[in-house]
C-alpha cells in the first residue's frame, strides 16, 4: 500500500452542512490520521466523543473517501482555530458509506508485494536476432491461465494482470501483476475480510516464500447507493489500513532457492492445496501467528526465537490431536486414586492440583512425534532425535526459570541457531503436511532451499 497526503473537506454522515478542512495521511508503518481545523465561535471539527464511526470527505482531486472508526488522538487550541488529529482503523477510497453496517462486501482483490516473485516469470518470453546489418528483440507476455480454488469461505482465483509503462522513445516495460481475486459466500465485514481472508493468503505466502509478504493493493466491491439514492451500483473502493505486520526491508527479488516453494510447485493442485489451507487455518490462527511474528521482528533476540519456535511446535502438537494424552484417562484416574490414597490427607489437595494435567504428553514426547511425522525432512538435521529433544526440553527450562543446575545443558550460540533453525524446519514440514503434501514431497521442497541446504551440513 502506497503513502498519500491529500487536503480535503469532511463531515460526518448526518450533518454534511457542516463541513471542516483538514489534511488525510496514510502510510502502511504509521496508518490513516486526518487532522482537521475548525472556528471555535462557529464551527467545532466534530465531537469530542473517544470514537467517531464514520467520517466522511472529498479530497482535492475528487476522491471519495470514508474514514471507519476514527479515535481522536490529539486537541490543539490556537487563537480562533481548534485544531484535532483522528486515527482511523481504514479508509475507504472510492465511495461514501453512511453507517458502519453499509460496510459490507462478498468480493475484492489483494496484492502482495512479493507475489510476482512467487509467480514466477514463465509468461515471458524472449527472442532476439542479430545479423551483421541490424538487431531485433522481442519481448511477449502471454497471460497464464487464471488458477481457481474452492475453499471453505468462497472461491480463490489466482489471476494474472499486467501494466505497460512507455517513457518518450527511450524505454518500455511490461510488468505482470498478479493478484488473489476473492468471492466469498456471503458478506463480510472489514474485521471478518482482514481476519479471514487477507491475513491466511499473507501466511500463507509467508510460508511458501520464507519471507514476510506485504499487502502492496486491495480493493473491494461494496453496493454503493447513487447521487440520487434511488439504487445501488456496485463499486470498486480501494481500502487502506495500519497493517498488523508491513515488510519495510526486503529490497530486492525473491528467487526460488530461498523459498519453501513457489506456484510451479503447486501448479497443479493449487486448487486442493488452497482448500486443504483455508480448511485448517481456523484451527491454527493462533499458532501460526505466533511463529510468524518473528519472520515480521527480524531484530527479535534468539532466545527469544527459540522460545517462540517451540511454543508455536508446542501449540501446533496439541491443536493437531496428534497425541492428546500421554496415559489413557481410565488408567491415568487409577493411577491418580492410587497416588492420592497414599498421600497424608493435608497434603492431598495440592497434590491433585499439581498432578491435574499429569495425562498430559511432556514437550519432549509432543517433539518425538512431530519428528516422527516429518522424518524424511528432519532427519538430515539431526544427529539423534533423543538427544536433539532433550537438549530443546532443557533449553527452554532454563531461558523460562534460568535455573543454575540446568545452565551448562542449555544450548548456546552456534548451537541454539541451529536448533532454532531444525525446529522452525519441523514446525514448517508440518504445515506442508497440513497442505496434503506427503512427508516424501515435502522433503523434495525443502531439498531445493539453500538455508536448509545449509542446515544439513550442521546437524544438531
Amino acid at each position: 500500500m502506497e503513502a498519500f497526503e491529500h487536503f480535503g473537506l469532511w463531515w460526518l454522515p448526518d450533518d454534511d452542512s457542516r463541513t471542516v478542512g483538514g489534511i488525510i495521511r496514510f502510510d502502511p508503518s504509521n496508518g490513516i490520521t486526518l487532522r482537521v481545523a475548525g472556528l471555535i465561535d462557529g464551527l467545532e471539527p466534530f465531537s469530542m466523543s473517544e470514537m467517531i464511526p464514520i467520517i466522511l470527505g472529498r479530497t482535492e482531486n475528487g476522491k471519495t473517501i470514508t474514514l471507519y472508526q476514527c479515535e481522536n488522538v490529539s486537541i490543539r487550541d490556537g487563537i480562533g482555530i481548534n485544531a484535532r488529529t483522528y486515527r482511523a482503523r481504514a479508509a475507504f477510497v472510492g465511495a461514501w458509506f453512511e453507517t458502519e453496517d453499509d460496510i459490507r462486501f462478498s468480493s475484492g482483490t489483494v496484492q502482495f508485494s512479493s507475489l510476482p516473485d512467487w509467480v514466477g516469470g514463465r509468461a515471458f518470453q524472449v527472442e532476439s536476432t542479430h545479423p551483421p546489418d541490424a538487431w531485433s528483440y522481442t519481448i511477449r507476455w502471454d497471460q497464464p491461465a487464471e488458477l481457481i480454488s474452492n475453499t471453505r469461505i468462497g472461491v480463490i482465483r489466482l489471476g494474472h494482470g499486467h501494466g505497460v509503462k512507455t517513457e518518450r522513445n527511450r524505454s518500455m516495460s511490461i510488468t505482470q501483476m498478479p493478484a488473489f481475486v476473492i468471492e466469498v459466500s456471503e458478506t463480510f465485514t472489514i474485521h471478518d475480510w482482514l481476519q479471514s481472508v487477507v491475513y491466511p493468503l499473507q501466511v500463507f505466502l509467508t510460508l511458501a516464500m520464507r519471507k514476510p509478504a506485504s499487502v502492496s493493493n486491495m480493493t473491494v466491491h461494496a453496493d454503493v447507493q447513487s447521487s440520487n439514492g434511488e439504487v445501488e451500483r456496485p463499486v470498486a473502493v480501494q481500502v487502506v489500513y495500519e497493517p498488523a505486520f508491513h515488510d519495510t526491508s526486503q529490497s530486492g527479488p525473491i528467487f526460488r532457492d530461498t523459498m519453501l516453494f513457489s506456484l510451479e510447485d503447486i501448479r497443479d493442485d493449487f486448487d486442493t492445496v488452497m482448500a486443504h489451507w483455508f480448511a485448517r487455518v481456523n484451527d491454527l490462527r493462533e499458532v501460526v501467528s505466533h511463529f510468524y511474528s518473528i519472520k515480521f521482528r527480524s531484530s527479535t533476540y534468539l532466545e527469544t526465537r527459540f522460545l517462540i519456535v517451540v511454543q508455536a511446535v508446542e501449540a501446533y502438537h496439541r491443536r493437531s490431536g496428534r497425541r492428546e494424552r500421554a496415559i489413557p484417562d481410565d488408567e491415568y484416574q487409577e493411577l491418580l486414586t492410587e497416588i492420592l490414597a497414599g498421600t497424608p490427607e493435608d497434603h492431598r489437595e495440592w497434590l491433585q492440583q499439581k498432578l491435574r494435567y499429569g495425562y498430559e504428553p511432556s514437550l519432549a514426547q509432543r517433539l518425538k512425534d512431530l519428528i516422527e511425522d516429518t522424518q524424511p525432512t528432519i532427519e538430515p538435521l539431526l544427529i539423534n532425535s533423543n538427544k536433539f529433544a532433550r537438549t530443546v526440553v532443557d533449553t527452554r527450562n532454563y531461558l523460562t526459570h534460568y535455573s543454575k543446575e540446568l545452565q551448562t545443558r542449555a544450548a548456546t550460540g552456534p548451537r541454539l541457531h541451529w536448533i532454532t533453525s531444525a525446529l522452525t524446519d519441523l514446525f514448517e514440514a508440518c504445515l506442508l503436511n497440513d497442505l496434503g503434501f506427503t512427508p516424501q514431497q515435502a522433503r523434495e521442497l525443502f531439498a531445493k532451499n539453500r538455508r536448509y541446504q545449509h542446515a544439513s551440513q550442521n546437524p544438531v
